[in-house]
């Protein structure tokens, strides 16, 4: 796979865009370049995985994910609710517990990668 960069994040390589279940566990893992942006790769995500989600009711994502469609365009691939979570203290430290799963989850990708 070609590895893009991100220049927002100044890193090169790929990025994982995982659909997680509400125990944390993966459910399905769409692989992007790091050129492309979330919004651009979380929808393309959700089209190639969209019959292994059909039975979803709500997706949750982080901030990246934000945009005036977005939330329209996951209604209509899935016919369900997009849920952007923000914080609401810029520098400030606060657990988001339905994120925190789907970290939480990453980290054990990375944990457990081979």
């Amino acid at each position: 796979m070609h590895q893009g960069y991100d220049v927002g994040k100044k890193v090169s390589g790929i990025k994982r865009h995982t659909f997680v279940v509400n125990k944390g566990l993966n459910h399905t893992t769409h692989v992007a370049t790091a050129n492309v942006t979330d919004r651009t790769a979380g929808l393309e995500a959700l089209m190639y995985n969209r019959y292994e989600l059909k039975e979803a009711k709500n997706v949750l994502v982080h901030g990246g994910y934000n945009g005036a469609n977005f939330s329209k365009k996951v209604h209509s691939l899935l016919g369900a609710c997009g849920t952007v979570a923000k914080r609401h203290g810029l520098h400030k430290f606060i657990l988001m517990p339905p994120r925190w799963v789907a970290e939480h989850s990453l980290a054990q990708l990375d944990k457990f990668r081979r």
